[in-house]
């Protein structure tokens, strides 16, 4: 399964919504990896920043989502391809994120997949 982080933003406690994240860490449980995904060109975008990042995310294969704030756009893409997103999450690094999503510390916004 590959989860999402978002990374690379300014403040040490809280990440940026999702669609303005200019990078996401990926750890792919199943191939035992982790990569990032470069966001820059959506997180400079329009307002659709978030659906665009949304895309992106889904086209990568990503299932689990861990970010700032999701707007309603993103979060309905999210939804209807069956990603699970966790928002208002505060986190100083991705490893931390990832910690708390293995430890069940994150309550998701939508349900897990099976």
């Amino acid at each position: 399964m590959k989860i999402a982080i978002s990374s690379g933003f300014a403040d040490r406690d809280r990440p940026p919504p999702m669609g303005r994240s200019p990078m996401f860490f990926v750890v792919d449980s199943v191939g035992e990896r982790s990569y990032t995904i470069d966001n820059t060109p959506n997180a400079v975008n329009d307002p659709d920043a978030g659906v665009w990042t949304a895309e992106l995310l889904h086209e990568r294969g990503v299932k689990v989502v861990i970010a700032g704030d999701v707007d309603r756009q993103a979060a309905k893409y999210l939804r209807e391809h069956g990603i699970v997103f966790f928002e208002d999450c505060r986190f100083a690094t991705p490893g931390e994120a990832y910690k708390k999503f293995i430890s069940g510390e994150l309550e998701p916004a939508n349900e897990l997949p099976a």
